[in-house]
């Protein structure tokens, strides 16, 4: 059976694969690493730096209006009231000019993102200096950050960094993402940030990490 596990040492080559990946719409099975930030408006969130690593199924190439005013029409109101807002990245075109998953920052073209429209959760859990948090840590950390305030008719999408995604599949091609993972860079900047005499350090009753 032919290997098409293709492995990447630099995120540019993924930008490359998803500039290849087509206008259909079709669905991509992603392993990502997303760090938790601080909320909107400067407020301190006291789990930011944790990664949120996910295993989803999801959607390329929907039409996102289309989504909207269909939604709308099945709730039984007037489609043509949509109005997209503004948004701060910009998708890629073919050369025929068609909307390709594949976005870039408006002001910081370096910055690439692959937006695609969740359908299915496989697994999600959070690491915080390499440590998994518990469901009750889970817990209080997503009642310090903000609820989801879609509104019924908008589909759900993420516009997710390329840096994030650590493995995709499409079309029975997997990319395997080799760069630095999210959770070894956290756990690097934690380890210089203390200062440790013993060769171990023990975080809780249960759990003594080796630095």
């Amino acid at each position: 059976m032919k290997n098409n596990t293709i492995k990447i040492s630099h995120p540019i080559e993924l930008v490359g694969f998803l500039r290849t990946i087509g206008t259909e719409s079709r669905f991509v099975s992603l392993r990502t690493e997303t760090v938790v930030k601080n909320l909107r408006g400067g407020k301190k969130n006291l789990f930011a730096g944790t990664v949120k690593v996910c295993r989803r199924n999801g959607l390329v190439n929907v039409n996102f209006e289309r989504a909207c005013e269909r939604n709308l029409a099945e709730q039984g109101q007037d489609p043509s009231t949509y109005q997209r807002g503004e948004v701060w990245y910009r998708h890629e075109m073919t050369e025929d000019g068609k909307t390709l998953p594949l976005c870039v920052h408006k002001t910081k073209e370096s910055q690439f993102y692959l937006q695609y429209f969740p359908y299915r959760n496989l697994e999600t859990h959070f690491i915080r200096n390499g440590i998994r948090l518990t469901d009750s840590e889970v817990k209080t950390m997503k009642e310090t950050m903000y609820d989801d305030n879609r509104e019924e008719w908008k589909p759900q999408v993420i516009t997710l960094s390329v840096d994030s995604i650590r493995e995709i599949k499409f079309r029975k091609i997997q990319m395997l993402n080799h760069t630095i993972s999210r959770i070894q860079d956290r756990i690097s900047k934690w380890k210089t940030s203390v200062t440790v005499n013993p060769p171990s350090v023990t975080l809780n009753p249960q759990v003594s990490v080796t630095v």
